[in-house]
């Protein structure tokens, strides 16, 4: 599954970490480029971003998803201090 979604209308990338948060604060920096990682459509798709196809969603995102879920079963999660640069 993806760990970051971001969507408009028509397109969306994703994206998916390296590796998942454990049990204390786990920090993230994600750059949203054509080098990260950054996936155009789902994650099954494996079909990489290109600058067009992230430039194209950033212009107009209207979804901005991030996975909060690593486990099954009762559990306590937490997204602190998050922050888009540009």
């Amino acid at each position: 599954a993806a760990d970051i979604v971001l969507k408009n209308n028509d397109q969306q990338i994703v994206f998916r970490l390296n590796n998942f948060p454990g049990t204390d604060w786990t920090s993230y920096h994600i750059s949203i480029n054509e080098t990260s990682g950054w996936l155009k459509g789902d994650y099954n798709s494996q079909i990489p971003a290109t600058k067009a196809d992230i430039e194209e969603v950033l212009s107009n995102i209207t979804s901005f998803l991030i996975r909060g879920e690593y486990q099954t079963g009762p559990d306590e999660g937490g997204l602190d201090n998050m922050e888009i640069v540009r």
